[in-house]
């Protein structure tokens, strides 16, 4: 692989269900087959970042230091 280079662009909406998408363009270069590329790209398509980025997020804030993040069970509304 020659090159890789990678852009970002990021869109936020306000407004009662605010959102945020992400634009993301990969360049390869050159060097690299047809299916070296397709492989690449749907590496970069599946990674954990972007699993977790496309789901829905859930935050929640604390002040007390006594309290720690609770192991993720599978349900937003778990307690």
């Amino acid at each position: 692989m020659e090159k890789l280079e990678v852009q970002v662009g990021c869109i936020t909406e306000d407004g009662v269900c605010p959102s945020t998408r992400f634009k993301i363009g990969i360049d390869f270069g050159g060097g690299l087959t047809q299916r070296e590329r397709a492989i690449l790209f749907n590496s970069a398509r599946n990674c954990e970042v972007g699993k977790i980025l496309y789901g829905k997020v859930d935050i929640e804030y604390a002040l007390n230091s006594n309290v720690y993040p609770r192991p993720y069970s599978g349900g937003i509304n778990d307690e």
